[in-house]
């Protein structure tokens, strides 16, 4: 007949405490009575003296690691069927690996999760280099660094590799036979109080060890140990490599941010160098015209402005949203226009005296400059651009109209906003990419309505700046 009385480890461990701290005093206090009995003149003097050594002695013997990973050990041998609570120890290692802290990493973080299952004061975490040739001290924690490296190639590697066993280096010291072609290396033999290798394995291939400092009670590594320490290295392993894929991704972001980055800039260079281009071409003609200088100055002083921007996108810390403030649509989109009307093609329908939007110039200049650039290359015989107010009166809208081939449905769907893919010849295929990604960063959205043979409206929507909304509807359009 069974009580169902299961009392915790820690609740045993410590009322054995707590009563053998209480016969401890009673003996002291014994001790003490009869040292003031007997002990004649000095009697007090030596009754308080001692009482306080064995104070000392007794809050010594409780705050020592040592004593209470030994009290611990013959607890558990004596009292319990198992050497281990093995729910406690998850708890306690997954807990230790995602408790975080400033400068606590997650390398020193696995030492310690990893150490404290068999009381070892200290250790240090290898784990394998990005190229895989080597394995190298990664953190250490409570031990100096292990210097020198253990390829993976190397028998040492190899035996952890094909094992996947935990290696007690006390058993590997006293039988060596058992362990044919297996040494301890330079940096094995340098370590301090090297004890137990547990091997990180993830996906069947060794990631890296753990190197554990002796015990802080002495212990015999049994199969409780190794069917603990194995599962715990495994899954040590699986958030070490979680972690390091996480860096990858992270680093592979960073790369591709300033790759959209370049390629922004890559594509905008050749947008002004085809606006340079046609002022070139039309300059053999116009050279004269002191309206036409009037434009070509105007167009490079555009130019200037846009290659200043240029550089600053080329900046990590380059920031859009920073440098946001209240922009008029009205004037900047007929500049734009005007730098593209030479050839007649382009038609500016606009009756609105100004159009305010929170947004940075550069960003808008380059929005609207794509839509231009490509309505002109599409185009039969018109462009048409009108700039119009929602009539909610909290919107601007640009539309771009061209009565070039068009798109049909799939092309819009699948290919056009399509980093990298172009369909032009010495394009990059970065402009409608680029063009949607501003204007989503704008706060605005891009539409497209397009038919087979009959042309493409290409349509920019952005919210208009908080003191240009017009409460009543229709007001802006009515303006």
């Amino acid at each position: 007949m069974t009580t169902g009385l299961a009392p915790s480890r820690d609740f045993v461990f410590r009322s054995v405490a707590l009563l053998g701290s209480g016969l401890y005093l009673l003996i002291m206090g014994a001790a003490g009575l009869y040292i003031r009995s007997f002990g004649g003149s000095w009697s007090l003097a030596v009754q308080t003296a001692f009482m306080v050594g064995a104070g000392a002695l007794l809050v010594s013997i409780l705050a020592s690691g040592s004593f209470r990973a030994r009290a611990k050990l013959v607890i558990a041998r004596h009292l319990f069927a198992a050497k281990y609570d093995y729910r406690q120890e998850w708890l306690r290692f997954i807990a230790t690996l995602a408790h975080h802290e400033e400068n606590d990493r997650l390398t020193l973080r696995v030492i310690k999760a990893i150490s404290q299952i068999v009381e070892s004061p200290g250790g240090s975490l290898w784990l394998r280099d990005d190229d895989g040739q080597r394995f190298a001290c990664a953190e250490s924690w409570n031990d100096q660094p292990v210097e020198g490296v253990e390829p993976t190639a190397g028998p040492f590697a190899q035996f952890l590799a094909r094992t996947q066993q935990v290696l007690d280096l006390d058993d590997l010291a006293k039988q060596p036979a058992a362990y044919p072609g297996l040494y301890r290396p330079d940096w094995l033999i340098a370590a301090r109080a090297p004890w137990l290798i547990v091997p990180l394995v993830h996906r069947e291939q060794l990631l890296g060890f753990t190197l554990l400092q002796q015990s802080r009670a002495p212990r015999q590594l049994d199969h409780e140990d190794r069917d603990l320490l194995g599962p715990i290295g495994r899954q040590a392993a699986g958030v070490l490599a979680e972690h390091q894929a996480q860096r990858a991704l992270d680093d592979a972001r960073e790369i591709d941010l300033f790759n959209r980055r370049f390629a922004f800039v890559v594509h905008d260079v050749k947008t002004i160098i085809s606006q340079m281009s046609l002022l070139l071409a039309n300059a053999d003609k116009h050279g004269r015209n002191p309206a036409f200088q009037s434009d070509l100055i105007a167009s490079i002083r555009d130019s200037v402005r846009s290659m200043h921007r240029l550089l600053g996108q080329i900046n990590a810390e380059c920031d859009r949203s920073a440098r946001a403030g209240d922009l008029d649509l009205v004037p900047l989109v007929r500049r734009l226009v005007e730098q593209r009307i030479a050839d007649g093609r382009i038609l500016f329908d606009c009756s609105l005296p100004r159009l305010h939007v929170c947004a940075d110039e550069g960003s808008m200049s380059a929005v609207v400059g794509h839509l231009l650039q490509n309505a002109v290359e599409a185009a039969t015989n018109l462009v048409r651009v009108r700039l119009t107010g929602a009539a909610d009166g909290t919107r601007a809208v640009i539309e771009v109209e061209d009565d070039g081939p068009g798109m049909d449905p799939d092309f819009i769907r699948d290919r056009l906003f399509r980093p990298l893919a172009s369909t032009k010849a010495g394009g990059f295929g970065i402009g409608a990419y680029q063009c949607r990604e501003l204007t989503r960063e704008l706060g605005g959205w891009l539409t497209v309505s397009s038919t087979p043979g009959k042309g493409t409206t290409m349509r920019v929507t952005f919210p208009l700046a908080i003191s240009a909304q017009i409460n009543p509807p229709r007001a802006v359009a009515a303006t």
